[in-house]
């Protein structure tokens, strides 16, 4: 593994006025490769719908509302994709191997649940490259009326098949039972952590590639000035030295809170506290959230 030769003249990290109690943490890119065996291994390959979706065609016929978001149902937190009926998300194609099944949940919105309206119909279809359709799944749901559906209902679909096919997946809500239905009054649909799951055979190469390694040290209740490559003298940190000597060493970092949970919190979503919403460390990060893993997983391949 080859250190990136990039160096700065200064190895102040932190303003060493900082409080003891501050998150110091740092991100450090090793780029290298080495030559390896050729090896072929079956995985489970996830595909989140939530991340694809800034990648997704939105087709309303009435500018209906289509966004990430995190939301609150029959008393349960869920991360998903809020979608006002009625529209459709076109999602781009991917190929899908074999054991596949889509693992979501559907709701409405608590607001939605008094108001005048007729419920919504959940729905989601398969497209394939000669423009044929399969329906995966449709399901009506009318909390107005129905206390039992005032909340997440998860769903668990096998989709043998699209199995060993690319297709686009199509995510719709339509405004009442029936497809010809019109009223679409507070029809504030959720789709809660949607994701399509299948078995795939991948060869994975150990080749010189252009993609970085990533290693990513966070240090909690330690102070810039108690390490050596910020200038103290009397207590040893000789593999923390040695990475800044080899690598990018920054002036400044400003925490977004004095507090490690919300910090780590922050650092692995890039959001602020009031988005992710864990606001203590006795809060726990929802796990719809997209975190740094995944968002390097479908960008690089890491």
């Amino acid at each position: 593994m080859l250190f990136a030769k990039m160096k700065m003249e200064s190895h102040v990290f932190m303003n060493r006025k900082i409080s003891s109690y501050i998150l110091l943490s740092f991100l450090i890119l090793l780029a290298g490769c080495s030559g390896q065996n050729t090896f072929e291994s079956e995985i489970l390959e996830e595909n989140d719908f939530l991340l694809l979706l800034e990648d997704a065609e939105i087709i309303s016929e009435n500018d209906q509302f289509v966004e990430p978001a995190l939301r609150e149902i029959g008393g349960a937190m869920n991360w998903g994709i809020f979608q006002h009926a009625p529209s459709k998300i076109n999602f781009p194609a991917l190929f899908v191997g074999k054991e596949a099944y889509l693992d979501f949940s559907i709701g409405t919105l608590p607001d939605s649940w008094e108001r005048e309206g007729d419920g919504i119909r959940f729905k989601i279809t398969a497209i394939f490259p000669d423009g044929s359709e399969e329906i995966l799944y449709s399901r009506y749901i009318n909390p107005k009326k129905n206390n039992d559906e005032r909340q997440w209902i998860q769903e668990r679909i096998p989709a043998q098949n699209i199995e060993n096919k690319e297709v686009r997946i199509v995510f719709e809500t339509m405004p009442g039972e029936k497809e010809t239905d019109t009223d679409n009054n507070s029809d504030w649909g959720m789709w809660g952590d949607p994701k399509l799951s299948s078995i795939q055979k991948t060869v994975v190469k150990r080749r010189k590639s252009s993609k970085p390694n990533i290693v990513f040290i966070t240090v909690d209740t330690l102070r810039a000035d108690y390490l050596g490559c910020y200038g103290n003298e009397w207590i040893e940190t000789p593999a923390i030295d040695s990475l800044a000597d080899n690598g990018i060493v920054f002036d400044r970092a400003y925490s977004p809170s004095s507090t490690t949970m919300p910090s780590h919190a922050s650092l692995l979503t890039s959001l602020q506290i009031n988005s992710h919403g864990a606001l203590n460390n006795d809060y726990f990060l929802a796990k719809k959230i997209p975190r740094l893993p995944q968002i390097l997983k479908r960008r690089t391949g890491i």
